[in-house]
């Protein structure tokens, strides 16, 4: 497994993150920042394209319909 800090970083909108490993399948990490950076006004669509997951299923993350558990 690889440690958060050996991870890939990316900018969304000026903001560096942590966490996208350019995998479908995302990380708890990934949720977290996801949802931190809809809260600051990041559109789903252009957070589907970073973390390369659909837009109906990154509304269910941004809006707590799926990984409720984080």
């Amino acid at each position: 497994m690889t440690s958060l800090s050996q991870k890939p970083r990316t900018v969304i909108s000026g903001i560096e993150i942590l966490g996208v490993n350019g995998e479908v399948k995302l990380t708890e990490i990934d949720v977290q920042d996801i949802r931190w950076l809809s809260g600051l006004g990041v559109k789903i669509p252009d957070l589907a394209r970073e973390f390369d997951v659909h837009s109906s299923n990154m509304w269910k993350i941004v809006t707590n319909q799926t990984w409720r558990h984080v």
